[in-house]
């Protein structure tokens, strides 16, 4: 589905993303892993050309992502990211309907398509009049998938989505978009710096570190064997979470 080859981009001559290699595979959840400034967010938005390589080619489903008109190439791409974006001023009907409009989609298609959308993210049809500022953070993450899938992408393109979300609702988006993700057939890339949340969604992580993958493999494979001290150092992270939770439970009981 993406198919990532020697793909470059300097700042100041100085490499962001340096002579990255990637395939990620049809219908696939792939977490791009790594500290900040490692260089993943930027690979992130070099696939639907937010920014332009220096060098190297994205491919989707064999086409050069550079031999499509960039406008056309992002409708086509869904994309969320932590923050959402909303559009202040226009209610959640009118921000989920943005892309079909753009798109000059019928206005009956459009609002069944609202709807739709409504109903998969679990959002009460009546919150389709509500403005942004009226929302929970929750319910503004939602709305920003919603929007992002509004077009119907085979590809969604996802940058810190649940960050800045308090832990609870943060799992339950997780849980829900993995069930989306699967349930629609779509191709997912993750960006993260959360090990945990790697772990958890992922069918593959991609562990980014000074704009290189230094590994790649199935959560089960890197908890395994990380091979790399950086991989190794972060996988102790959730575990050496787990082992003072289950010694506080201990204490407690």
């Amino acid at each position: 589905m993406i198919q990532i080859e020697g793909l470059v981009k300097r700042y100041n001559g100085a490499a962001a993303v340096d002579g990255l290699d990637l395939q990620i595979h049809p219908q696939e959840l792939l977490v791009l892993l790594g500290e900040s400034g490692c260089g993943k967010t930027t690979t992130l938005k070099m696939i639907n050309r937010l920014i332009e390589p220096d060098a190297g080619t994205v491919r989707l489903d064999g086409v050069d992502a550079a031999t499509i008109n960039p406008v056309q190439l992002r409708r086509g791409i869904g994309y969320v990211f932590q923050g959402v974006g909303l559009f202040p001023h226009w209610t959640v009907a009118q921000n989920i309907a943005a892309t079909p409009r753009l798109m000059k989609w019928e206005k009956p298609e459009t609002a069944a398509r609202v709807e739709e959308l409504l109903e998969l993210m679990r959002l009460p049809r009546a919150m389709q009049d509500r403005l942004p500022n009226e929302l929970s953070g929750g319910q503004r993450q939602r709305v920003g998938v919603a929007r992002a899938l509004a077009a119907r992408p085979k590809v969604m393109l996802m940058d810190e989505p649940f960050g800045a979300l308090d832990p609870i609702t943060r799992d339950e988006l997780q849980q829900e978009y993995a069930d989306l993700h699967v349930r629609l057939g779509l191709t997912s890339v993750l960006v993260t710096h959360d090990m945990t949340e790697a772990l958890l969604m992922a069918d593959r992580v991609a562990v980014m570190q000074r704009g290189r993958i230094i590994r790649i493999g199935t959560p089960r494979e890197l908890v395994n064997d990380p091979r790399e001290a950086y991989v190794a150092h972060l996988i102790e992270t959730p575990r050496r979470q787990t082992i003072r939770v289950e010694a506080l439970m201990r204490a407690d009981g």
